[in-house]
């Protein structure tokens, strides 16, 4: 026994369309803890510690290492006193910051976390 399909009648007359092309996107990108597709919502989880970021400056040991200890210091003082972050508060840190993307990642989720946690 042999079916014709309306699909299969437009294949023979070759007026069947052609599937449109897929376009597919490659990111070569971190995505931890990020938020990909049609979700509607996300959490942000913080387990910063500076500990861990001091532990990496010494392992690495370079000559912007004391500059990033200062860095992480100034960080530090500002989320323990609880001051408002200015404007360019951190620009003597730039250059630094900028041959270090790792401790600057690290810089803003410690700032991140301290502004998305509950006060009191």
């Amino acid at each position: 026994m042999v079916n014709i399909t309306a699909k299969g009648v437009d294949d023979v007359e070759g007026s069947s369309q052609e599937a449109a092309p897929t376009t597919s996107f490659i990111f070569n990108a971190p995505v931890h803890s990020s938020v990909i597709g049609t979700h509607n919502t996300a959490e942000l989880f913080t387990n910063f510690a500076f500990s861990s970021i001091e532990a990496r400056i010494e392992r690495e040991g370079d000559a912007d290492a004391e500059e990033r200890r200062e860095a992480l210091a100034e960080v530090r003082r500002l989320l323990e006193e609880g001051e408002t972050l200015d404007r360019g508060a951190l620009s003597r840190f730039s250059a630094t910051m900028q041959r270090h993307e790792w401790f600057t990642g690290s810089v803003m989720q410690a700032l991140l976390g301290f502004a998305t946690q509950a006060s009191g």
